[in-house]
């Protein structure tokens, strides 16, 4: 991690999906999350994927994130038997109305069975605290038309790093 902050990385991302979060024991997340904050200790903005099951567990995750001062959680959708998208809508701004941190959606819709689409997004970006998208669907016409919501917009899709730098 060193060497990547030392090359001037902007962000770090813990409890992220390549990290296996879901993996991981509740303590162990927690854990994590402080001991790598406690070593980017300001060198990078901090961000902290605070996802779970439930809504209520959510939002502990986030408040432990704000906690121990993390510049930003990443939140994905309630992921298992998820709800509609009303349901969606409800969930990002209890999660963003309860803790006062700026909120990263995640989609990846190929995991979470949940779409967040442009037009959805736009929507969340009118609750206070949402501000940015993580989009993993790897698609690049999807990425330009997220730019247009006028939100922040980060792509998680590999195939389509160099194209998404040029949208």
């Amino acid at each position: 991690m060193d060497r990547m902050l030392d090359a001037g990385v902007h962000i770090v991302l813990a409890n992220g999906g390549t990290g296996e979060f879901p993996y991981l024991r509740w303590n162990e997340r927690k854990e994590l999350a402080e001991l790598i904050g406690n070593h980017v200790a300001g060198r990078a903005v901090y961000m902290v994927q605070t996802s779970a099951v439930s809504t209520s567990e959510t939002i502990e995750m986030t408040q432990h994130a704000k906690d121990i001062g993390a510049d930003a959680a990443m939140v994905l959708p309630p992921y298992f038997e998820g709800p509609n998208m009303d349901g969606v809508y409800d969930h990002f701004e209890k999660v963003a109305s309860a803790v006062d941190i700026p909120i990263m959606v995640y989609n990846i819709p190929q995991c979470s069975n949940i779409d967040i689409t442009p037009d959805f997004f736009k929507r969340l970006l009118e609750i206070d605290n949402i501000e940015y998208i993580k989009d993993s669907t790897g698609d690049i016409v999807r990425i330009q038309e997220l730019l247009r919501t006028g939100g922040s917009v980060f792509n998680g899709g590999d195939p389509i790093t160099f194209q998404s730098l040029l949208a």
